[in-house]
């Protein structure tokens, strides 16, 4: 599996769709809900959208991807 970071307001569906793809998610996004925590790595970010960058950098260098709007 390849790892790949997941940010966005919500990355369940994202994180599901890229799992089916072979992917080995970690999200970072505004719930940290159950069911994105049962199928990845989920980091709660407290300060969206601006929190992503200081979560980020904590971890190790992977691929990444934006859903939920950060493009506004």
């Amino acid at each position: 599996m390849r790892p790949l970071l997941i940010v966005g307001a919500s990355g369940r569906a994202a994180a599901a769709s890229m799992i089916r793809r072979g992917y080995t998610p970690t999200v970072i996004d505004q719930f940290a809900d159950t069911d994105t925590r049962k199928i990845a790595t989920t980091l709660k970010c407290e300060n969206y959208p601006h929190g992503f960058v200081d979560i980020a950098t904590t971890l190790s260098p992977m691929p990444w991807m934006y859903t939920g709007g950060l493009e506004n």
